[in-house]
């Protein structure tokens, strides 16, 4: 009998007897010790049981009418849930730990009187770049309540700030980062900002512009990366065998496609509109990919490669 059965069996006692139930019976029926049995006690009070106790033993006050959810849970709900309760803890730091700190333990205890453990799976978001908790909430608020917001931008490709009135439409956590997909007023077109970039961020009175999911799809999923749009280009990638196992196992987008060489290595085909973060991704593999397709990528790549070495060779 594991801890999910011996608690429903330890209500159905308490709920079906007259009188108290003694502690020597109740440990013999859940088969258990006396420290076991008051730690069930407690799970069960945490549920919101109103259990008694007098010298006779454990019983409910019957001015209360109360049931145990009725939750029997499957191995891979269970699985789930020990991803969730990382995840949720993961989340913004400690920017929702307060809000969330009571579905956090019902989630914790539930896997416990299930016979899980809790903290048995571990997420490592290296590289993360933190947002100021007001700033979260702020953009949060704002997607909630449908409002506008307006902000200082500073755009790390150009180095520029620039003041933006944006209509929000969601939050996405990418690679250790937050952004806010949002219709930009200015823009006239969708953009996605980097809530670590934003600055002096205020609501704005006015109702924000909505767009259905399929058409926010259809923008931010279209093309490679964080700097979506409508894909308008395909870069051909050529792999070495060296690296071809793990490019095989990266997913590097939904619409990518995978073609193995000659040579004994593989190319990628995907789709993109801007290549800023495509460059950065072809660059961490070194000399093990060569830039095929399209002339301007193959160019970029040869360019910044050019750059890099001349750290070390004293040219320019």
């Amino acid at each position: 009998m594991n801890k999910h059965q011996r608690l429903y069996r330890f209500h159905e006692l308490l709920k079906n007897a007259r009188y108290p139930v003694s502690r020597e019976k109740l440990m013999e029926e859940l088969k258990c010790s006396r420290s076991t049995l008051y730690r069930l006690k407690s799970a069960l009070e945490f549920y919101g049981a109103p259990v008694e106790s007098n010298k006779h033993g454990f019983y409910y006050d019957k001015d209360y009418n109360f049931e145990l959810p009725g939750l029997i849970l499957s191995s891979e709900e269970i699985r789930g849930l020990l991803m969730v309760d990382h995840l949720l803890q993961d989340i913004q730091g400690e920017s929702l730990k307060g809000p969330l700190q009571r579905l956090l333990t019902l989630i914790e205890d539930l896997l416990e009187t299930s016979g899980y453990r809790p903290r048995s799976v571990q997420i490592i978001r290296a590289l993360a770049r933190p947002v100021p908790d007001q700033t979260f909430h702020t953009v949060f608020e704002a997607i909630q309540k449908q409002k506008q917001l307006r902000f200082n931008y500073h755009a790390r490709s150009t180095g520029k700030t620039s003041q933006r009135r944006v209509s929000p439409q969601r939050l996405t956590s990418y690679r250790n980062a937050w952004y806010l997909d949002a219709w930009c007023h200015q823009a006239r077109d969708f953009r996605s900002f980097a809530l670590e970039q934003m600055e002096n961020i205020e609501k704005h009175p006015e109702p924000a512009t909505l767009f259905d999911e399929e058409k926010l799809n259809a923008h931010f999923s279209g093309a490679y990366g964080i700097f979506a749009g409508e894909p308008d280009k395909t870069a051909v990638l050529a792999f070495s065998e060296r690296v071809k196992p793990w490019v095989e196992k990266e997913r590097w987008h939904s619409r990518q496609k995978l073609k193995e060489t000659p040579n004994g290595g593989i190319e990628l085909h995907l789709p993109y509109h801007h290549d800023t973060e495509l460059l950065m991704d072809i660059l961490r593999y070194g000399a093990d990919v060569v830039v095929k397709s399209p002339p301007e990528l193959r160019q970029r790549h040869q360019d910044e490669l050019r750059r890099a070495l001349a750290h070390y060779t004293g040219t320019k």
